[in-house]
């Protein structure tokens, strides 16, 4: 009984993820371009240089809404041949959309207090972006739009 526990739990535990893998041809780059990154923020959010990171390759920037009520991060990363990230698919709804002529991938969450948030992934030009927070619909694409 305590080994088809741990079996099913194992099980249960792998099919509740989602694998998203990148894989690129060619020579990868070897760093961000110069000013890479966001260049739209919603209003109403301030950055939190002491939880976020900028390298040469990767770049992690973290936001809260003033009254701290809403999330959003935005990470950037030179892929080296692939990635490839796992995410929870049982509280997540996924689809996949064209933006700027590549596929990403979206995903729908409700935090346990019912705010609702997305996530976004995809990969263009040797870069994955990611982008994580409590925006709406609108707001996700604006923010992709405009990481250059």
């Amino acid at each position: 009984a305590v080994r088809s526990a741990i079996i099913n739990t194992i099980f249960d535990w792998t099919g509740r993820d989602v694998g998203i893998q990148f894989v690129i041809e060619g020579e990868p780059l070897s760093a961000l371009p110069d000013g890479y990154g966001p260049h739209y923020i919603p209003e109403g959010f301030e950055y939190e240089e002491e939880y976020s990171l900028i390298e040469k390759s990767f770049l992690e920037l973290n936001y809260k809404s003033v009254d701290a009520s809403k999330i959003l991060s935005i990470g950037s990363e030179v892929l080296r041949n692939s990635s490839q990230t796992r995410m929870d698919n049982e509280h997540t709804e996924f689809e996949m959309i064209t933006i700027f002529d590549t596929k990403a991938y979206v995903g729908k969450w409700t935090s346990v207090d019912g705010d609702e948030g997305y996530f976004m992934i995809w990969a263009k030009d040797g870069i994955e972006n990611q982008i994580y927070g409590t925006v709406s619909f609108s707001e996700l694409i604006k923010i992709a739009e405009n990481i250059y």
